[in-house]
């Protein structure tokens, strides 16, 4: 973007101190989208507590249109920026245009086809990032002076996850590549330093894992049901352990401990009991009526059960 100068300009103040923060270099991208549905801009908000309860929160956010989506751990992050672009003329001198795009790139080590897939899918939406250092400092930009860090637009149409095979001297990755939004200028930038974040380092955090169903049986009083994510194989699954009851929840209020009656439109209390075969549960409930259809659903923090929705068992 061209600087529009005032003709009452003045020198700035070139003073620093001299015990500063410097960034560091990037390890974790935190993918936001610019606007939630609300029409509010996606933050971190600096002038409340920013903890790990904060963090967790925007992680886990049921509004995926307010939800923050870690990459995940990074490597050979880059970010370099293209030349200015200026006017030359015939006797040497030039006039600043504008400044060029920066581009980056970073590396998921061993991901898969399937989480590739779904980076690729964010080309469709208006996001953002903000970048995370190995202290677990965060860079992002300021808009005014609200105290508040704004993610960095990506240009979605540039934005690309390349698989990259395994060879006989190196293993399989996601190469993350793309350019910021031509407007963002390195003027804007801040960062919030990992001093002033407790109880979590960013640079460690990760994105939600979607999970899925299958309905093995349907009775009156309990439903079998396999719960899993996929990654690449599809024949094996990824079975997901360790659920409580408390992990169990209505897909249609969110309370725990329920289950959806989706023909009565009501919640039912329900208990969830882990099997022998891995990822295989028992959920039990009171009696139900014959035919009446049952909706599965999990929500647990660092899992996203949007993709059971829609599988429903039948009472028989």
């Amino acid at each position: 973007m061209s600087v529009l100068c005032s003709c009452d300009t003045a020198l700035k103040n070139t003073g620093s101190p001299t015990c500063k923060k410097v960034f560091g270099v990037g390890v974790n991208y935190l993918m936001v989208p610019i606007y939630a549905n609300d029409g509010t801009a996606n933050c971190i908000d600096a002038t409340t507590t920013l903890n790990a309860a904060y963090f967790t929160a925007l992680f886990n956010q049921s509004d995926d249109s307010k939800r923050f989506y870690p990459t995940g751990k990074l490597t050979n992050v880059t970010g370099e920026r293209a030349d200015s672009i200026k006017e030359t003329f015939d006797n040497g001198t030039s006039v600043y245009i504008r400044q060029g795009i920066r581009n980056f790139a970073a590396m998921l080590v061993q991901g898969s086809f399937e989480l590739a897939a779904q980076f690729n899918a964010n080309r469709c939406s208006t996001f953002g990032i903000f970048i995370v250092d190995a202290d677990g400092s965060v860079l992002g930009k300021k808009i005014g002076d609200d105290g508040k860090l704004y993610p960095i637009e990506i240009d979605a149409a540039t934005f690309e996850a390349k698989m990259v095979f395994t060879t006989d001297t190196t293993i399989q990755k996601i190469m993350l590549m793309g350019q910021w939004g031509v407007l963002e200028k390195d003027d804007d930038l801040r960062m919030i330093s990992a001093n002033s974040i407790t109880g979590i380092n960013l640079a460690n955090a990760t994105g939600l894992m979607d999970v899925y169903v299958t309905i093995v049986s349907t009775g009156q009083t309990a439903m079998v049901v396999d719960i899993f994510a996929k990654f690449d194989d599809i024949v094996t699954n990824y079975p997901i352990e360790g659920l409580l009851t408390v992990d169990l929840a209505s897909s249609d209020s969110g309370v725990a401990s329920k289950i959806y009656n989706v023909t009565d439109d009501a919640d039912i209390a329900a208990t969830l009991a882990e099997g022998t075969q891995k990822g295989r549960y028992v959920i039990a409930y009171s009696s139900q009526t014959v035919s009446d259809k049952l909706q599965p659903y999990i929500k647990k923090n660092g899992l996203d059960g949007y993709t059971m929705r829609g599988t429903v068992g039948t009472v028989v």
